[in-house]
């Protein structure tokens, strides 16, 4: 016994749903390209407008000068004070 869908393949090419949806797909394929058509300009714009801007020149570190050493020798001498007193605290003198 044949399946009523064998017994009538004409049936389904010639219903208008078939033809009514590919058409809403085509439809809907079209839009969709159009979109990315305007998603692409939109992006190729942003990064033409991106080049143009100027770039911010990186800042050049200061020199080192006298101030620097006496800092680093502040740091040091701060350094050894704690741990001198930290070894007061523990009764190791120093």
């Amino acid at each position: 016994m044949r399946s009523p869908a064998c017994a009538r393949p004409s049936a389904i090419a010639t219903a208008p749903w078939p033809i009514a949806y590919a058409a809403d797909l085509a439809d809907q394929v079209a839009a969709g390209e159009t979109v990315m058509s305007r998603i692409a300009l939109i992006v190729e714009s942003s990064r033409e407008a991106a080049s143009r801007e100027p770039r911010p020149e990186p800042v050049p570190a200061p020199p080192k000068g006298l101030n620097d050493d006496r800092l680093g020798a502040a740091v040091r001498a701060a350094q050894a004070l704690s741990e001198r007193a930290s070894r007061r605290r523990e009764g190791r003198a120093a």
